[in-house]
């Protein structure tokens, strides 16, 4: 009897720290955030709901995986956009400055928000970058991952075809 009382603390401590430090789970619903972008336009994630694919990829200039792999993210968004495909760069933490001048010597083609106070990469549970999350139109999480793997790829093959 007494192990069942410590295995529902256990579960107990397991739920207060996925609320208290975020986490996504795939299958549950999108954390909502509302964050502005480069050219001050805000960006509400659950304006596209029930309307088009969400690719979110949390990053910092500072992460050379990250900004190598910006050019990545960049080609599939060009692959998919037709289709209704939307990319959210979201920047975790850095001056609008220093965001803006990443943005134009990448030529990304899709919007990056300013998560200043790394409030929407504490909901996604973000603890290392570059972290990506692919959302269905339904508003689910369907993937989370560090780069746009072949799963995750062929994932969003499916979703578009």
């Amino acid at each position: 009897m007494k192990w069942i009382k410590v295995l529902f603390i256990g579960f107990v401590i397991l739920g207060i720290s996925t609320l208290v430090l975020g986490e996504v789970t795939i299958g549950r619903e999108a954390p909502d955030f509302s964050l502005k972008d480069t050219e001050g336009n805000l960006i509400t994630l659950s304006d596209y709901k029930d309307k088009n694919v969400v690719v979110l990829d949390f990053f910092t200039s500072w992460c050379p995986t990250c900004v190598r792999y910006l050019n990545e993210v960049n080609k599939c968004y060009e692959a998919y956009k037709a289709e209704g495909l939307i990319v959210i760069g979201v920047n975790i933490q850095e001056s609008e400055a220093k965001v803006k001048k990443l943005v134009k010597k990448h030529s990304l083609d899709y919007p990056v928000v300013l998560d200043l106070k790394a409030e929407a990469a504490s909901r996604y549970g973000v603890r290392g970058v570059p972290y990506m999350v692919i959302i269905d139109k339904n508003g689910k999480i369907i993937w989370t991952g560090h780069i746009l793997d072949s799963r995750a790829r062929t994932i969003l093959k499916e979703l578009f075809n």
